[in-house]
């Protein structure tokens, strides 16, 4: 991926890469499928702080969260989560990355060890393969 210089007349401007080429990246970046859920759970940051979040969506290496607090980058969290099922299964992982929204955070969490199941398995038949379109 390069940047490409346009000059005109009066100043010079750096075009930055095409939006397929930042598609290509954020899918190298990306190398387990993930997949649409809507999770309810608990970040649990030690044994007297635990928020409710929401997972977003999930992959064998990691998931993105809705946190009603701030997480650091590179902060190590833990998740538990239960299926509809009442299957109950705790995650634990650093988070990458951390965005404001209205009503929180949305959070980036890569897990410290892959995922030993199938996540298709676990959350049933109505998991959908979520695909990325970057917006800039």
């Amino acid at each position: 991926m390069s940047l490409k210089k346009t000059e005109s007349a009066q100043n010079t401007k750096v075009v930055g890469p095409s939006q397929s080429a930042i598609s290509e990246t954020f899918q190298c970046w990306r190398r387990a499928e993930r997949f649409l859920c809507s999770l309810q759970g608990n970040l649990v940051l030690s044994e007297t702080q635990s928020y409710p979040v929401q997972c977003r969506d999930i992959s064998v290496q990691g998931a993105s969260i809705f946190s009603p607090v701030h997480l650091p980058s590179r902060s190590h969290v833990t998740l538990k989560f239960s299926t509809k099922e009442k299957v109950s299964f705790v995650l634990n992982g650093c988070v990458c990355w951390c965005k404001k929204v209205r009503d929180g955070w949305h959070v980036g969490v890569k897990f410290d060890r892959a995922l030993p199941f199938e996540l298709k398995k676990l959350l049933g038949p109505g998991l959908r393969y979520r695909e990325y379109v970057s917006v800039l």
